[in-house]
């Protein structure tokens, strides 16, 4: 093959897990992935610790491990300072764009996390989750932004909206279509590009997967309480049916208009699997002594309370509900806003610990040194390993991480001290509900993640050169060396991933 004729696509299912695509494939629906997986290399791909979509999607971008660029949230604390700030593209040094941009090579990414604010690059960038509005600068180049709003004016980086102004389990048909008009539009871009630009490598995702999951994966497992046979075959008729046909037209229209060699790689940030109860880490350590207020959390408490009597009762399906949706706004739209409102209450001299993490691992930050931090982290350890679901005696605790097992940087600050992987099912949130029930259980009506993300996710292969119907086990971290090493260019040596072994000829 010719080595300066190569072409990438890579397209993005995020929170794809085999435990569900198998099924799709199975049943019909989705002929062409089934297709591209029999005839390349497949397999799960290891997410990053925590697997959450900027950590793992950063990873992707740099092959570094992303808690090496203190990204393990949607937001980053700082110990000395106490300050939050939302991770963005600045965080992320030396992307692959950016190596790609540097030789020459044609890019273009679409609605791929970790983008925003974007970044000049030799090609296109349209930015993904985290980027504010339509108003903010979502493109680049600049001038991309209107030709992107003229053929679809209420474009959408991210998508929880709907859902979080209205429950979806009251109408799943609705819900459905407008993740189908996501990927929809998302792949009108992509079309856009490759019909007026010679693109070398193109990478979408489609986050729509990863949201219809959170909302509707108790019905698509067959030992959840909520599965239902009907909704999942719905979805699977309609959703993935037109999610594969998005896979089939982005690729058959980059072949049409780009002549070379194309690498398809298709993969999820992550995988999916019930999300059953939440561990409340704030409340726990609050109880324990080592996280102090400095006064009550009514405003908080209001905060969710009226949330949930709003989701309860329904009041998003009355009309009168359109006067609250300013103050629905300030209470709880930006889960960032109810961070701040916590710190804001916190007693930084008092307290020992910080809890982060909204609803998956749990993060922990000392706020001691020396032998006061080793006692409390033995302490929380011991703790944490004897915590049990009284209801099934299981441990809700699969892992304990400290630092020193997963960061050498020079900034330690910025990095929680423990990381807590919850045990297959469990989640921890660290925002405080003044409760000492600890562990609650996950309602659809209250809760907009019955789905939780998981270790694994999902990668397909398929190339001329890609050994065929071959399993494989991957890692995140491949995914930079990968692409350097089939464009030909050198691989530094900081990246910690590996050549993925998929192609006939491995030395290309």
């Amino acid at each position: 093959m010719n080595i300066f004729n190569r072409k990438i696509l890579v397209i993005g299912l995020d929170g794809g897990s085999w435990d569900l695509f198998n099924d799709i494939i199975d049943s019909g629906y989705m002929p062409y992935l089934k297709k591209l997986k029999s005839n390349g290399t497949f397999g799960p791909i290891a997410s990053t610790i925590p697997p959450i979509s900027p950590a793992a999607w950063g990873t992707i971008q740099t092959g570094r491990d992303c808690l090496e660029d203190h990204i393990y949230e949607f937001y980053c604390f700082n110990k000395k300072t106490k300050n939050i700030d939302m991770v963005n593209s600045d965080f992320l040094k030396n992307t692959i764009w950016e190596i790609l941009s540097k030789v020459g090579k044609k890019i273009a990414v679409v609605n791929v996390p970790m983008t925003y604010p974007p970044k000049k690059v030799n090609g296109f960038i349209v930015s993904g989750i985290l980027t504010p509005s339509l108003n903010s600068n979502f493109t680049y180049p600049s001038s991309l932004k209107q030709n992107i709003l003229n053929k679809i004016p209420d474009y959408q980086f991210q998508y929880s909206e709907d859902v979080r102004f209205k429950n979806p389990h009251y109408n799943i048909k609705d819900f459905i279509e407008n993740r189908i008009k996501n990927i929809k539009d998302r792949t009108k871009v992509c079309v856009w590009l490759l019909n007026n630009y010679k693109i070398d490598i193109l990478m979408v995702n489609f986050q729509a997967n990863d949201i219809l999951q959170h909302v509707l994966w108790g019905y698509f497992d067959k030992e959840n309480i909520l599965y239902n046979p009907e909704i999942r075959s719905y979805a699977f008729k309609t959703f993935h049916k037109w999610l594969d046909f998005c896979i089939e037209t982005l690729r058959e229209e980059f072949l049409r208009n780009n002549k070379g060699d194309l690498l398809t790689v298709i993969l999820s940030d992550h995988g999916c699997e019930s999300h059953k109860k939440q561990f409340l880490l704030g409340d726990w350590l609050y109880k324990e002594g080592l996280l102090k207020f400095k006064t009550n959390f009514w405003k908080s408490l209001l905060r969710k309370l009226s949330k949930k009597i709003i989701i309860k009762l329904k009041l998003d399906k009355i009309s009168l509900f359109n006067v609250f949706k300013k103050l629905e706004l300030k209470i709880y739209r930006n889960e960032l806003k109810g961070t701040e409102v916590f710190n804001n209450f916190i007693d930084w001299k008092k307290s020992r610990v910080y809890p982060m993490g909204i609803s998956l691992y749990g993060l922990i930050f000392i706020l001691t040194e020396g032998e006061k931090k080793l006692k409390i982290i033995n302490y929380l350890k011991n703790k944490f390993y004897q915590i049990k679901d009284p209801k099934n005696n299981n441990r809700i605790v699969d892992k304990i991480y400290e630092k020193d097992d997963y960061y050498s940087g020079n900034q330690p600050e910025l990095i929680p001290d423990l990381i807590i992987k919850p045990t297959k099912g469990y989640s921890f949130t660290s925002l405080y509900q003044n409760t000492e029930e600890f562990l609650q259980d996950i309602s659809k009506y209250t809760d907009f993640a019955i789905g939780k993300h998981s270790e694994e996710g999902i990668l397909v292969i398929h190339g001329k050169n890609v050994k065929e119907n071959m399993k494989t086990h991957a890692n995140l971290k491949d995914i930079v060396p990968t692409i350097l090493n089939y464009f030909g260019l050198p691989i530094n040596q900081d990246l910690k991933g590996n050549i993925l072994n998929c192609f006939k000829n491995q030395n290309q």
